[in-house]
């Protein structure tokens, strides 16, 4: 349902659904009880066949959850004060769509931006929730998300002609976030890495796709060219920052977890 049709709507809470997901028995019934200690809410999921418990996969997820002094509220919920994620929830992203449930009236300003769309948006919605309002994470996997068709995850390979556009999305993403002082300021030392490093994918993505006879998703670089004109004057020191921190990305082109000390930045 689009948001925007819920202005006409008394509606007090939203719930997202993607059509190759599955909501367990308790999804709701587990959001409803938990958003008694927060406004906004998303629990663990299992993803595909190859994440049967996704929080595994992150450590700073991990590490908050099980932190000494983030006690359990209500039946294991965990309850955190609106800001207080903001590093996990850019650096690893924890929330899959199907797994949100959110208090719709008091963030009835709060959107899905367009100008991102395919860049992130979603990403970029979970962080501005997590911002604004008390977040409660449910660590029980109430929900199954399946292999479906997914146009990201197909298409992400190096490999694939497609995935030039994906990087420049990744970097059209980043200078979102880099432009944004309310989502700056809770991570700038990621934001401003990961923005230098899709910047430099993209350019090398482009350079390594023309030499393989790709043409490139000229509606991305005129975004990121016109949206972010500094763009063509970072090229050749984006693609520089990214040959020296090209081994901290996977063969999926996905930022691995990092610690500072493995950034190479001179």
């Amino acid at each position: 349902m689009a948001l925007e049709y819920l202005e006409s709507v008394p509606a007090d809470y939203v719930a997202f659904l993607d059509s190759d997901d599955v909501w367990h028995d308790n999804h709701l019934d587990r959001a409803l009880d938990g958003l008694a200690f927060g406004d906004f809410f998303f629990c663990n999921h299992v993803r595909g066949k190859y994440y049967p418990d996704y929080f595994v996969g992150l450590p700073l997820t991990r590490r908050a959850l099980s932190s000494d002094d983030q006690a359990p509220v209500g039946d294991g919920y965990r309850a955190f004060r609106k800001g207080k994620l903001g590093e996990v929830m850019i650096r690893e992203c924890p929330p899959q769509t199907s797994t949100v449930v959110y208090r719709f009236k008091k963030n009835a300003d709060l959107r899905f931006n367009g100008e991102l769309r395919s860049a992130g948006e979603d990403h970029v919605f979970w962080i501005e929730l997590s911002l604004f309002n008390d977040t409660v994470i449910d660590p029980q996997i109430n929900v199954s998300c399946l292999e479906g068709v997914n146009l990201y995850w197909s298409n992400v390979s190096w490999d694939s002609p497609k995935s030039v556009a994906i990087q420049g999305c990744l970097a059209l993403q980043y200078n979102y976030l880099k432009t944004t002082p309310v989502i700056l300021v809770a991570d700038t030392e990621t934001v401003v890495f990961r923005q230098k490093l899709y910047e430099g994918a993209y350019t090398y993505a482009l350079l390594r796709g023309l030499a393989k006879g790709f043409l490139p998703d000229l509606k991305v670089f005129a975004r990121l060219v016109f949206g972010y004109p500094g763009y063509l004057l970072r090229f050749p020191a984006a693609l520089s920052f990214f040959v020296r921190n090209r081994r901290l990305m996977t063969d999926e082109t996905a930022v691995k977890s990092l610690g500072s000390e493995d950034v190479v930045v001179s």
